[in-house]
């Protein structure tokens, strides 16, 4: 009974390998330059536009907005995406603007008094460094593909909590947040 099943996965490891392949050799063949997506994400949207350079190496700008809970991302940037293999599978970064939000503990000082917050939400804007992951697989024949992804958006800037009793913005200095962004994008190539 084992053997049975064993052979069963093998087999499906096969099936699935040479539909993974039929789908790459799809996406390398194409010589699509230009990707456009609307992307959507857990509470969040997205835009992005690809320009291929080569069949390993694109152009990306990408504008986005996700929540989880009480964790924001908001960004707009502009980077590179690296196809090892095939114009499916792709690794990139990016740079540009971004905030962070979150749910943060720490001390700050208004007017030369120290005070404590906890569970305040404190944002972060600045210089955005976006490492990610994820793979682009056309649909059918035409020109529409599917884009999933998964992005760790990291801000450098100036932090700022938001705290209710204070009439004005406190600045807690230069800070570094990082979230996480897991999206999928629906698009079509040209």
């Amino acid at each position: 009974m084992a053997k049975k099943g064993v052979l069963v996965l093998v087999l499906a490891v096969l099936v699935a390998g040479g539909v993974f392949a039929q789908g790459a050799a799809r996406n390398a063949a194409s010589g699509n330059k230009y990707w456009l997506a609307g992307e959507v994400s857990f509470l969040g949207v997205g835009l992005r536009g690809d320009y291929a350079l080569s069949d390993t190496l694109s152009l990306t700008v990408n504008a986005y907005f996700s929540t989880i809970l009480v964790a924001t991302e908001t960004g707009a940037n502009v980077g590179v995406r690296f196809f090892p293999y095939a114009n499916a599978f792709y690794t990139g970064i990016s740079v540009g603007y971004s905030a962070h939000g979150g749910i943060s503990s720490g001390k700050y000082t208004y007017k030369g008094e120290e005070f404590e917050y906890a569970d305040s939400l404190v944002s972060n804007e600045g210089l955005g460094i976006v490492p990610e992951i994820g793979a682009r697989f056309k649909v059918g024949n035409g020109g529409f593909y599917l884009n999933p992804l998964l992005q760790v958006p990291i801000t450098l800037g100036t932090r700022i909590p938001t705290i209710s009793d204070l009439d004005e913005k406190l600045d807690l200095g230069f800070g570094v947040d990082w979230g996480i962004r897991v999206a999928i994008g629906l698009g079509y190539t040209f």
